[in-house]
């Protein structure tokens, strides 16, 4: 199998990346901090050491050569985590404080209030007045105040809240949205209510990355104003600048089924049809050698831009890195550009310049997108070759589509649970729709000062936009499009990786070693299946959002409404009280055993009338329950000695059923 990947092991940039990669998946594992830097820093030591010593030995020493570079890189990169990680922590004041701040995102409007990402500079201290700098980035909520107006990218602010630490996400998801927020650079959260925040002035320091976001906004506002709306612009605003937010759920759920929501996320695929526009815009630069270089170097300047205007998503960086490193190759070199190297290069540069960028569900599924293609494409190439211009676009295209869904396909499953069975035919359709719709964009936001001239080519947006949208809720219609949900657990996304890769080997070289890997993989594999239905996870209910939740591993289904909204699943029963339909029932000889009542606003009435009803042993109260009702509740509970629960301070309450434990 080594030969069929030797275009990744033999270059040792590649060992150099995954040594990286496997020193902060350790640490973060381990859950290494501040105090494991003095064994990294040993670590590194002794690499270097080792390294120095093989080096310098004339028989060669290939085991102990590699063993040091995995020691050196692995404690490398185990070191930037930690370090990454210290430089966000922080330790906030245990109440309200007074801080000065500068708002680094443009505001993005929620249900009830204004969100945006600001950079604390500092604390106002409580006992002397003065300010102590923190400089940490925060994610802060603040409400509509109509005596301040609107604050804006830029604007400086002072305001009064609470900060927090990010706290981990709702474990009914699955998913840790406090790590997900620190591995972002957020140190905290709060909430600025209406009379706590006002605008002190604007940020005079100039920042490249603010004019790109401020040309962002200006980009958007010009299609909006030249009448995009609704979901066209979404799709618009997503493709073209990485503008997210305006996606409605539907839509998103839509290309997800139809196989396209990669179009939705800025990837290799935009970055080379930007290239492509600006290459054929700069063709007359090719005349001339330092016409050239001028161009190559506008070129790159302009993808660059983009990739900040963009917000330096994950995908559009590591596209941009490898085109970087294929036009400066091809500068200064004079040997061939080989994309594997430019892919590890480029995971390496990442992890180096941001370590938690590793734990990305966009970093890995783009480099393994584009791994796989790499180790396909002399396949494809064979395939394609002495056909005509159409067909073989078609082929390379479907093939490529092949190759990125197999490739992503272990951490689809892993993260996602589905699988779209019609990808290939949706991406036929719209990567074509898209391959027109980004530089109609560019070109539109150009010329829509232009009288006529503007108006046509927004319309022209506009309908590509919606054939585009068209198409994937066409398919998402479709019965079994994305069919069965699989859901995978870590150890079973690695075996499915790992038998991906052995067919590819078996399929290139027809090995017995091939063929015993796929059989030996194939069988674990089904050994952990077996397993999991012999002894099958945890059944557990959740109360939030205002209704009961059933999960077992990561399968989460919301419990259909019943009159009583009364449910049970296996010894547990659980009672949603949400209006005053219990009011009318009189105490009868037996009380309705529940185990829970999830109280949630729309009721207002007595817990003690109702349990004259229920005999219960625990009360959940749901976020937005006003504090005198939540008082009078607690009172109640308090000489029964029923547990009492308020949602928001944990999230989400579990419960294991008894006959499942």
């Amino acid at each position: 199998m080594a030969t069929v990947f030797r275009p990744f092991l033999t270059y040792p940039i590649f060992r150099l990346a995954l040594s990286l990669a496997a020193g902060i998946f350790f640490a973060d594992a381990v859950g290494l901090d501040g105090r494991a830097l003095p064994y990294l820093w040993a670590g590194m030591l002794l690499g270097g050491i080792l390294m120095a010593v093989a080096g310098g030995r004339k028989d060669g020493h290939g085991g102990l050569t590699v063993g040091a570079v995995a020691l050196l890189f692995g404690a490398t990169g185990a070191a930037l985590y930690v370090l990454e990680q210290r430089r966000t922590a922080y330790e906030w004041e245990p109440g309200e404080a007074v801080y000065r701040a500068v708002v680094r995102e443009t505001p993005r409007r929620t249900r009830k209030a204004w969100q945006s990402v600001v950079e604390v500079e500092a604390v106002r201290q409580p006992a002397d007045g003065t300010w102590r700098a923190v400089k940490r980035r925060v994610l802060l909520y603040w409400l509509p105040d109509s005596l301040q107006g609107d604050l804006a990218l830029g604007d400086r602010c002072c305001f009064r809240a609470r900060l927090d630490r990010p706290e981990g996400g709702r474990e009914l998801g699955g998913f840790d949205y406090g790590r997900y927020l620190m591995r972002k650079g957020i140190a905290g959260t709060g909430t600025a209510f209406a009379g706590n925040w006002r605008k002190t002035g604007v940020d005079e320091e100039f920042s490249l990355s603010r004019e790109l976001l401020r040309l962002r906004e200006r980009w958007l506002s010009g299609w909006r104003e030249g009448g995009l709306k609704g979901d066209e612009l979404a799709v618009v605003a997503a493709v073209t600048v990485g503008e997210r937010t305006g996606l409605s759920r539907e839509l998103r759920e839509a290309y997800t089924a139809a196989g396209a929501s990669h179009i939705l996320a800025l990837s290799g695929l935009h970055v080379g049809l930007l290239v492509a526009v600006l290459a054929a815009v700069g063709y007359p630069l090719r005349r001339y050698r330092w016409t050239r270089t001028l161009g190559d170097v506008g070129l790159l300047g302009a993808l660059w831009a983009f990739a900040g205007l963009t917000g330096l998503g994950v995908s559009v960086v590591r596209a941009v890195t490898m085109f970087t490193l294929y036009v400066v190759a091809r500068r200064v070199t004079e040997s061939r550009y080989r994309g594997a190297m430019a892919l590890s290069a480029a995971a390496f540069l990442l992890l180096l310049h941001r370590p938690s960028s590793l734990f990305e569900v966009g970093f890995q599924l783009s480099f393994s997108a584009v791994a796989a293609i790499l180790l396909c494409r002399p396949w494809l190439r064979r395939w394609t070759d002495g056909r005509s211009a159409a067909v073989r676009y078609v082929l390379q295209l479907a093939g490529m589509s092949v190759a990125a869904q197999a490739g992503t396909l272990p951490w689809v499953l892993y993260y996602f649970g589905v699988f779209p069975s019609y990808f290939l035919l949706t991406n036929l359709v719209v990567v074509p729709m898209v391959t027109v719709l980004l530089p109609s964009a560019l070109g539109a936001a150009v010329v829509s000062a232009v009288p006529g001239v503007g108006a046509l080519a927004m319309e022209c947006l506009g309908a590509v936009a919606k054939g585009m949208n068209t198409v994937a809720r066409t398919v998402h219609g479709w019965e079994g499009a994305q069919g069965a949900p699989v859901s995978l657990s870590g150890l079973q996304a690695v075996l499915v990786a790992a038998l991906l890769l052995g067919i590819v080997a078996f399929c290139y070289r027809r090995q017995a070693r091939a063929a015993v890997w796929v059989l030996s993989v194939a069988v674990a594999l089904a050994g952990t299946g077996l397993y999991r239905r012999i002894h099958p996870e945890e059944v557990s209910v959740h109360l939030c959002q205002g209704a009961v939740w059933v999960k077992q591993g990561r399968k989460v289904e919301r419990m259909p409404s019943t009159p009583t909204h009364i449910y049970k699943v296996g010894d547990c029963r659980v009672c949603l009280v949400n209006d005053r339909q219990w009011d009318r029932r009189r105490a009868g000889a037996d009380r309705l055993r529940v185990d829970c009542l999830y109280v949630c606003r729309g009721f207002r009435g007595s817990l003690t009338q109702l349990a004259e009803v229920f005999d219960f042993r625990r009360v959940v109260v749901d976020d937005g329950v006003s504090d005198r009702l939540l008082a009078r509740w607690r009172r109640e509970c308090e000489p029964s000695g029923v547990m009492f629960l308020l949602l928001p301070e944990k999230g989400s309450w579990r419960i294991v059923p008894e006959n499942e434990k």
